[in-house]
């Protein structure tokens, strides 16, 4: 069984560290993005809030954190 316990509490310090860590978590996401298929399908596994699927255009995502898949939604 995953641990989800850190996530599903603590969701609002996990979205306010990519505010106060604007440049890292810009700078993944470019990276990121440059690996991507272009073929436009794809799935996040561990998908948090959605940080990275959204501006990604990732559709499709699973979380073992049912909080987390929450905020995602």
């Amino acid at each position: 069984m995953a641990i989800t316990k850190p996530f599903d509490e603590h969701i609002e310090e996990y979205e306010n560290w990519f505010e106060i860590n604007r440049f890292a978590y810009e700078s993944e996401l470019l990276a990121v993005r440059a690996l991507l298929p272009q073929s436009g399908n794809g799935m996040e596994i561990g998908v948090g809030s959605g940080q990275f699927s959204e501006p990604l255009g990732i559709r499709l995502g699973i979380d073992p954190s049912a909080k987390m898949k929450e905020a995602a939604q």
